[in-house]
Protein backbone atom coordinates (compact mmCIF):
# COMPACT_ATOMS: atom_id res chain seq x y z
CA UNK A 1 0.00 0.00 0.00
CA UNK A 2 0.99 3.42 -0.20
CA UNK A 3 2.21 5.68 2.44
CA UNK A 4 0.37 9.40 1.94
CA UNK A 5 3.05 10.32 4.99
CA UNK A 6 5.84 9.44 2.57
CA UNK A 7 6.60 11.99 -0.28
CA UNK A 8 7.30 9.39 -2.87
CA UNK A 9 4.42 7.49 -2.49
CA UNK A 10 2.29 11.06 -2.72
CA UNK A 11 3.93 11.51 -5.96
CA UNK A 12 3.05 8.11 -7.21
CA UNK A 13 -0.58 8.87 -6.21
CA UNK A 14 -0.75 12.36 -7.84
CA UNK A 15 0.62 11.09 -10.65
CA UNK A 16 -1.76 8.34 -10.99
CA UNK A 17 -4.51 10.66 -9.99
CA UNK A 18 -3.52 13.17 -13.08
CA UNK A 19 -5.95 13.59 -16.02
CA UNK A 20 -4.86 11.32 -19.04
CA UNK A 21 -3.14 12.62 -21.80
CA UNK A 22 -4.44 15.35 -24.90
CA UNK A 23 -7.93 16.97 -25.01
CA UNK A 24 -11.19 16.22 -22.24
CA UNK A 25 -12.78 13.48 -23.60
CA UNK A 26 -16.18 14.52 -24.87
CA UNK A 27 -18.10 11.21 -25.43
CA UNK A 28 -17.41 10.94 -29.63
CA UNK A 29 -15.25 7.61 -29.19
CA UNK A 30 -15.10 4.98 -26.56
CA UNK A 31 -12.44 3.54 -28.16
CA UNK A 32 -10.47 6.71 -27.90
CA UNK A 33 -10.62 6.79 -24.22
CA UNK A 34 -10.09 3.37 -23.74
CA UNK A 35 -6.39 3.28 -25.32
CA UNK A 36 -5.35 5.89 -22.99
CA UNK A 37 -6.86 4.19 -20.22
CA UNK A 38 -5.27 1.05 -21.00
CA UNK A 39 -1.68 2.76 -21.45
CA UNK A 40 -2.17 4.44 -17.95
CA UNK A 41 -3.09 1.32 -16.72
CA UNK A 42 -0.18 -0.58 -17.71
CA UNK A 43 1.84 2.10 -16.27
CA UNK A 44 0.71 2.20 -12.58
CA UNK A 45 0.14 -1.61 -12.43
CA UNK A 46 -4.20 -1.30 -12.39
CA UNK A 47 -4.36 -3.95 -15.04
CA UNK A 48 -5.41 -6.80 -12.73
CA UNK A 49 -8.35 -4.82 -10.73
CA UNK A 50 -9.95 -4.19 -14.83
CA UNK A 51 -9.38 -8.03 -16.13
CA UNK A 52 -12.46 -10.54 -15.40
CA UNK A 53 -11.55 -13.90 -16.35
CA UNK A 54 -9.66 -14.07 -19.64
CA UNK A 55 -11.15 -10.68 -20.56
CA UNK A 56 -10.37 -7.06 -19.41
CA UNK A 57 -12.40 -3.89 -19.47
CA UNK A 58 -10.18 -2.19 -21.91
CA UNK A 59 -11.08 -4.54 -25.11
CA UNK A 60 -14.60 -6.14 -23.97
CA UNK A 61 -15.59 -3.23 -22.90
CA UNK A 62 -18.89 -3.82 -24.64
CA UNK A 63 -19.15 -8.11 -23.29
CA UNK A 64 -18.56 -7.39 -20.10
CA UNK A 65 -21.52 -7.07 -17.87
CA UNK A 66 -22.39 -4.20 -15.55
CA UNK A 67 -22.95 -6.90 -12.64
CA UNK A 68 -19.27 -8.34 -13.10
CA UNK A 69 -17.70 -4.78 -12.89
CA UNK A 70 -19.42 -4.16 -9.35
CA UNK A 71 -18.98 -8.01 -7.56
CA UNK A 72 -15.31 -7.19 -7.85
CA UNK A 73 -15.30 -3.87 -7.10
CA UNK A 74 -16.92 -4.37 -3.54
CA UNK A 75 -14.16 -7.15 -3.34
CA UNK A 76 -11.57 -4.28 -4.22
CA UNK A 77 -13.53 -1.82 -1.40
CA UNK A 78 -13.68 -4.85 1.30
CA UNK A 79 -10.33 -5.83 1.03
CA UNK A 80 -8.90 -1.91 1.81
CA UNK A 81 -5.61 -2.25 -0.22
CA UNK A 82 -3.37 -1.38 -2.84
CA UNK A 83 -6.11 -2.54 -5.19
CA UNK A 84 -8.33 0.09 -3.34
CA UNK A 85 -6.21 2.45 -3.67
CA UNK A 86 -5.48 2.17 -7.31
CA UNK A 87 -8.94 2.42 -7.61
CA UNK A 88 -9.52 5.70 -6.37
CA UNK A 89 -6.30 7.02 -8.41
CA UNK A 90 -8.36 5.55 -11.53
CA UNK A 91 -11.55 7.73 -10.57
CA UNK A 92 -9.76 10.96 -9.54
CA UNK A 93 -7.81 10.21 -13.09
CA UNK A 94 -11.36 9.32 -14.98
CA UNK A 95 -13.03 12.63 -13.80
CA UNK A 96 -10.21 15.13 -14.93
CA UNK A 97 -10.18 13.81 -18.08
CA UNK A 98 -13.53 14.10 -19.48
CA UNK A 99 -16.30 16.82 -20.22
CA UNK A 100 -18.74 18.37 -17.92
CA UNK A 101 -20.93 17.35 -20.31
CA UNK A 102 -19.86 13.85 -20.23
CA UNK A 103 -19.73 14.18 -16.13
CA UNK A 104 -23.02 15.41 -15.87
CA UNK A 105 -24.58 12.12 -18.00
CA UNK A 106 -22.69 10.03 -15.85
CA UNK A 107 -23.32 11.38 -12.60
CA UNK A 108 -27.30 11.30 -13.31
CA UNK A 109 -26.76 7.51 -12.04
CA UNK A 110 -24.07 7.90 -9.43
CA UNK A 111 -25.37 4.72 -7.53
CA UNK A 112 -23.37 2.39 -10.09
CA UNK A 113 -20.11 3.63 -8.67
CA UNK A 114 -20.30 4.83 -5.42
CA UNK A 115 -20.39 2.34 -2.30
CA UNK A 116 -21.28 2.51 1.26
CA UNK A 117 -18.08 1.21 2.84
CA UNK A 118 -17.60 2.12 6.56
CA UNK A 119 -20.74 4.79 6.75
CA UNK A 120 -18.71 6.46 3.67
CA UNK A 121 -19.15 7.05 0.55
CA UNK A 122 -16.85 5.78 -1.68
CA UNK A 123 -16.52 6.20 -5.50
CA UNK A 124 -14.81 3.02 -6.76
CA UNK A 125 -13.26 3.89 -10.28
CA UNK A 126 -13.49 0.77 -11.89
CA UNK A 127 -17.51 0.82 -11.35
CA UNK A 128 -17.08 4.49 -12.93
CA UNK A 129 -15.11 3.56 -16.11
CA UNK A 130 -17.68 1.32 -16.75
CA UNK A 131 -20.51 3.68 -16.01
CA UNK A 132 -18.70 5.91 -18.72
CA UNK A 133 -18.75 3.04 -21.14
CA UNK A 134 -22.45 2.63 -20.72
CA UNK A 135 -23.46 5.59 -20.86
CA UNK A 136 -21.97 6.52 -24.18
CA UNK A 137 -22.08 2.94 -25.71
CA UNK A 138 -24.83 0.43 -26.40
CA UNK A 139 -23.83 -3.09 -27.32
CA UNK A 140 -26.61 -3.99 -28.80
CA UNK A 141 -27.14 -5.94 -32.17
CA UNK A 142 -28.19 -2.89 -33.77
CA UNK A 143 -24.86 -1.38 -32.78
CA UNK A 144 -23.04 -4.37 -34.45
CA UNK A 145 -24.96 -4.61 -37.09
CA UNK A 146 -24.16 -0.53 -37.88
CA UNK A 147 -20.35 -2.19 -37.55
CA UNK A 148 -20.55 -4.78 -39.97
CA UNK A 149 -22.72 -2.44 -42.38
CA UNK A 150 -19.36 -0.06 -42.14
CA UNK A 151 -17.45 -2.88 -43.36
CA UNK A 152 -19.08 -4.04 -45.79
CA UNK A 153 -18.90 -0.66 -47.40
CA UNK A 154 -15.73 0.84 -47.41
CA UNK A 155 -15.59 1.34 -51.22
CA UNK A 156 -18.20 4.05 -50.61
CA UNK A 157 -16.01 5.39 -47.40
CA UNK A 158 -12.94 5.49 -49.78
CA UNK A 159 -14.79 7.07 -52.52
CA UNK A 160 -16.16 10.03 -50.12
CA UNK A 161 -12.33 10.59 -48.92
CA UNK A 162 -10.64 13.64 -50.00
CA UNK A 163 -7.08 12.82 -51.87
CA UNK A 164 -8.02 8.92 -50.88
CA UNK A 165 -6.29 9.45 -47.90
CA UNK A 166 -5.21 5.75 -46.86
CA UNK A 167 -4.01 6.14 -43.73
CA UNK A 168 -7.39 7.98 -42.28
CA UNK A 169 -9.25 5.03 -44.58
CA UNK A 170 -7.11 2.33 -42.07
CA UNK A 171 -7.47 3.90 -38.81
CA UNK A 172 -11.66 3.81 -39.61
CA UNK A 173 -11.36 0.20 -40.36
CA UNK A 174 -9.79 -0.54 -37.44
CA UNK A 175 -12.32 1.68 -35.69
CA UNK A 176 -15.02 -0.81 -36.77
CA UNK A 177 -12.80 -3.79 -36.14
CA UNK A 178 -12.63 -2.84 -32.75
CA UNK A 179 -16.57 -2.31 -32.04
CA UNK A 180 -16.94 -5.36 -32.96
CA UNK A 181 -14.21 -7.38 -31.27
CA UNK A 182 -15.70 -4.91 -28.00
CA UNK A 183 -18.97 -6.72 -28.24
CA UNK A 184 -17.25 -10.19 -28.64
CA UNK A 185 -18.39 -10.28 -32.24
CA UNK A 186 -15.61 -10.69 -35.76
CA UNK A 187 -16.07 -10.40 -39.67
CA UNK A 188 -15.54 -13.23 -42.09
CA UNK A 189 -15.38 -10.26 -45.00
CA UNK A 190 -12.87 -8.06 -43.47
CA UNK A 191 -10.24 -8.82 -46.46
CA UNK A 192 -12.61 -8.84 -49.67
CA UNK A 193 -14.31 -5.73 -47.99
CA UNK A 194 -10.85 -3.77 -47.88
CA UNK A 195 -9.65 -5.04 -50.99
CA UNK A 196 -12.88 -3.11 -52.81
CA UNK A 197 -12.12 -0.08 -50.44
CA UNK A 198 -8.77 0.50 -51.45
CA UNK A 199 -9.72 -0.61 -54.86
CA UNK A 200 -11.70 2.65 -55.00
CA UNK A 201 -8.57 4.94 -54.22
CA UNK A 202 -7.98 7.61 -56.72
CA UNK A 203 -4.19 7.02 -57.43
CA UNK A 204 -4.05 5.30 -60.39
CA UNK A 205 -0.21 3.42 -59.78
CA UNK A 206 -1.92 2.57 -56.00
CA UNK A 207 -5.11 0.87 -57.40
CA UNK A 208 -2.58 -0.94 -59.84
CA UNK A 209 -0.70 -2.17 -57.07
CA UNK A 210 -3.72 -3.66 -55.31
CA UNK A 211 -4.65 -5.38 -57.92
CA UNK A 212 -0.91 -6.91 -57.91
CA UNK A 213 -1.57 -8.00 -54.13
CA UNK A 214 -5.07 -9.31 -55.04
CA UNK A 215 -3.91 -11.37 -57.55
CA UNK A 216 -1.33 -13.08 -55.31
CA UNK A 217 -3.61 -13.57 -52.60
CA UNK A 218 -6.24 -15.17 -54.65
CA UNK A 219 -2.66 -17.78 -55.97
CA UNK A 220 -1.83 -18.15 -52.66
CA UNK A 221 1.18 -16.26 -52.56
CA UNK A 222 0.69 -13.68 -50.66
CA UNK A 223 -0.46 -14.40 -46.84
CA UNK A 224 -2.96 -11.80 -45.30
CA UNK A 225 -3.40 -11.64 -41.46
CA UNK A 226 -7.08 -12.70 -40.15
CA UNK A 227 -7.46 -8.99 -39.07
CA UNK A 228 -5.71 -7.56 -42.29
CA UNK A 229 -2.80 -5.92 -40.15
CA UNK A 230 0.11 -6.62 -42.24
CA UNK A 231 -1.93 -5.78 -45.33
CA UNK A 232 -3.10 -2.59 -43.89
CA UNK A 233 0.72 -1.49 -42.56
CA UNK A 234 1.33 -2.44 -46.18
CA UNK A 235 -0.89 -0.28 -47.83
CA UNK A 236 -0.12 2.61 -45.46
CA UNK A 237 3.59 2.73 -46.08
CA UNK A 238 2.90 2.31 -49.83
CA UNK A 239 0.97 5.49 -48.95
CA UNK A 240 3.29 7.67 -47.27
CA UNK A 241 6.07 6.67 -49.31
CA UNK A 242 4.58 8.61 -51.76
CA UNK A 243 3.25 11.47 -50.20
CA UNK A 244 6.62 12.00 -49.13
CA UNK A 245 8.03 11.52 -52.43
CA UNK A 246 5.02 13.61 -53.46
CA UNK A 247 3.74 11.28 -56.53
CA UNK A 248 0.39 10.42 -54.69
CA UNK A 249 -1.97 11.38 -56.81
CA UNK A 250 -0.11 12.87 -59.77
CA UNK A 251 -1.71 12.68 -63.04
CA UNK A 252 -0.38 10.42 -65.67
CA UNK A 253 0.74 11.41 -69.37
CA UNK A 254 -2.85 10.85 -70.73
CA UNK A 255 -4.34 12.66 -67.67
CA UNK A 256 -2.09 15.52 -67.68
CA UNK A 257 -2.86 15.97 -71.61
CA UNK A 258 -6.66 15.82 -71.37
CA UNK A 259 -6.36 18.30 -68.52
CA UNK A 260 -4.61 20.77 -70.65
CA UNK A 261 -6.75 20.18 -73.82
CA UNK A 262 -10.05 20.53 -71.44
CA UNK A 263 -8.31 24.29 -70.21
CA UNK A 264 -7.75 25.38 -74.22
CA UNK A 265 -11.35 24.24 -74.78
CA UNK A 266 -12.78 26.54 -72.16
CA UNK A 267 -10.33 29.13 -72.91
CA UNK A 268 -11.39 29.01 -76.71
CA UNK A 269 -15.42 28.82 -75.99
CA UNK A 270 -14.39 32.08 -73.06
CA UNK A 271 -12.46 33.80 -76.07
CA UNK A 272 -15.28 33.11 -78.28
CA UNK A 273 -18.38 34.12 -76.22
CA UNK A 274 -19.87 37.46 -76.74
CA UNK A 275 -21.24 38.41 -73.44
CA UNK A 276 -25.17 39.66 -73.55
CA UNK A 277 -26.12 42.69 -74.34
CA UNK A 278 -22.67 44.00 -75.62
CA UNK A 279 -21.78 44.58 -79.22
CA UNK A 280 -18.66 45.31 -81.44
CA UNK A 281 -16.00 44.68 -78.93
CA UNK A 282 -12.51 45.74 -79.65
CA UNK A 283 -10.86 41.96 -80.34
CA UNK A 284 -13.66 40.97 -83.09
CA UNK A 285 -13.98 42.79 -86.18
CA UNK A 286 -17.46 44.30 -87.10
CA UNK A 287 -20.38 44.02 -89.76
CA UNK A 288 -22.14 46.64 -91.28
CA UNK A 289 -24.52 47.28 -88.23
CA UNK A 290 -21.42 46.45 -85.40
CA UNK A 291 -22.11 42.64 -85.15
CA UNK A 292 -19.35 40.48 -84.34
CA UNK A 293 -18.18 39.11 -88.03
CA UNK A 294 -18.04 35.44 -88.39
CA UNK A 295 -14.45 34.69 -90.25
CA UNK A 296 -15.23 31.04 -89.82
CA UNK A 297 -18.50 30.81 -91.58
CA UNK A 298 -17.20 29.78 -94.56
CA UNK A 299 -16.25 27.09 -92.76
CA UNK A 300 -19.44 25.33 -92.47
CA UNK A 301 -20.88 26.01 -96.15
CA UNK A 302 -20.88 22.82 -97.67
CA UNK A 303 -19.50 22.80 -101.55
CA UNK A 304 -22.06 22.09 -104.42
CA UNK A 305 -22.18 19.99 -107.12
CA UNK A 306 -18.88 20.10 -109.15
CA UNK A 307 -17.07 22.39 -106.57
CA UNK A 308 -13.66 21.29 -104.95
CA UNK A 309 -13.49 19.78 -102.29
CA UNK A 310 -10.07 21.43 -100.89
CA UNK A 311 -8.79 25.00 -101.06
CA UNK A 312 -6.13 27.29 -99.83
CA UNK A 313 -6.94 29.34 -96.77
CA UNK A 314 -4.26 31.85 -95.65
CA UNK A 315 -3.24 30.81 -91.81
CA UNK A 316 -1.67 33.69 -89.76
CA UNK A 317 -0.18 31.66 -86.82
CA UNK A 318 1.72 29.76 -89.42
CA UNK A 319 2.03 32.59 -91.66
CA UNK A 320 1.41 30.50 -94.89
CA UNK A 321 -1.46 28.84 -96.92
CA UNK A 322 -2.71 25.34 -95.32
CA UNK A 323 -5.35 23.33 -97.22
CA UNK A 324 -8.35 22.61 -95.89
CA UNK A 325 -10.65 19.77 -97.34
CA UNK A 326 -14.86 19.23 -96.81
CA UNK A 327 -15.24 16.53 -93.96
CA UNK A 328 -18.61 14.75 -94.89
CA UNK A 329 -18.02 13.33 -91.09
CA UNK A 330 -17.64 16.60 -89.15
CA UNK A 331 -19.99 18.59 -91.68
CA UNK A 332 -16.69 21.33 -91.91
CA UNK A 333 -13.77 22.28 -93.54
CA UNK A 334 -10.85 20.41 -92.22
CA UNK A 335 -7.17 20.40 -92.23
CA UNK A 336 -7.63 16.69 -92.60
CA UNK A 337 -8.76 14.80 -95.48
CA UNK A 338 -12.28 12.96 -95.54
CA UNK A 339 -10.14 9.23 -95.48
CA UNK A 340 -7.80 10.60 -92.93
CA UNK A 341 -11.13 11.35 -90.24
CA UNK A 342 -11.00 9.79 -86.92
CA UNK A 343 -14.58 9.86 -86.49
CA UNK A 344 -15.07 8.09 -90.02
CA UNK A 345 -12.67 5.44 -88.81
CA UNK A 346 -14.69 4.64 -85.69
CA UNK A 347 -17.82 4.28 -87.08
CA UNK A 348 -16.59 2.16 -90.01
CA UNK A 349 -19.48 2.95 -92.38
CA UNK A 350 -19.86 6.17 -94.53
CA UNK A 351 -21.95 8.78 -93.07
CA UNK A 352 -24.22 7.90 -95.57
CA UNK A 353 -25.02 4.39 -94.00
CA UNK A 354 -24.80 5.88 -90.66
CA UNK A 355 -28.23 6.68 -89.68
CA UNK A 356 -29.38 3.47 -91.19
CA UNK A 357 -27.20 1.18 -88.89
CA UNK A 358 -27.32 3.47 -85.80
CA UNK A 359 -31.25 2.57 -85.86
CA UNK A 360 -30.27 -1.41 -86.56
CA UNK A 361 -27.59 -1.75 -84.18
CA UNK A 362 -28.67 -0.27 -80.43
CA UNK A 363 -25.27 -1.57 -78.94
CA UNK A 364 -22.74 1.40 -78.77
CA UNK A 365 -18.87 0.28 -78.58
CA UNK A 366 -16.97 1.54 -76.09
CA UNK A 367 -14.71 4.43 -76.59
CA UNK A 368 -11.36 4.40 -74.79
CA UNK A 369 -9.13 7.09 -73.47
CA UNK A 370 -6.92 6.95 -76.67
CA UNK A 371 -9.98 7.50 -79.03
CA UNK A 372 -11.21 10.02 -76.52
CA UNK A 373 -7.91 12.05 -76.60
CA UNK A 374 -7.97 11.80 -80.32
CA UNK A 375 -12.02 13.46 -80.64
CA UNK A 376 -10.89 16.14 -78.15
CA UNK A 377 -7.35 16.87 -80.36
CA UNK A 378 -10.03 16.97 -83.58
CA UNK A 379 -11.96 19.15 -81.80
CA UNK A 380 -9.27 21.26 -80.88
CA UNK A 381 -8.41 21.21 -84.50
CA UNK A 382 -11.61 22.75 -85.75
CA UNK A 383 -11.66 25.24 -83.34
CA UNK A 384 -11.20 29.55 -84.10
CA UNK A 385 -8.78 30.85 -83.26
CA UNK A 386 -7.75 34.55 -82.80
CA UNK A 387 -4.14 34.41 -85.08
CA UNK A 388 -5.38 31.05 -86.82
CA UNK A 389 -6.57 32.35 -90.14
CA UNK A 390 -8.95 35.10 -92.26
CA UNK A 391 -11.59 34.27 -94.42
CA UNK A 392 -10.44 33.79 -98.08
Amino acid sequence: MLNYAEKRDVEIYNRGSAALTGDLWDGSSIHALMVKVGEKAGQFGWMPMLTFGTRNLITGYGEITREEVRLASVAIQAANNRSTQDSDMLFRCLTASITTEVHTKVAKDSQKYNFEVDGEIVSDGVCYLKAIVDAHYTHSLSNSAMARTDLSSLDTYMAGLKDSNITQFVLYTKSRLEALTAANETTQDLTVNFFKGLAKAKDKQFRRWVQGRRDEWHARRYVIDVDCANFMEEAENYYKDKVQLREWMQLDEDEEQIVALQARLDKAGKENTNPKGKKGKKDGKKGKKGDKKDDWAWKKVEPKGGEARSKSVYNKKEKKKMTYHWCTHHKLWTLHTNEECTKGKESGTPLADKTTKAGADGNKAKITKKTLTMRVLQTLAELPSDSECESP
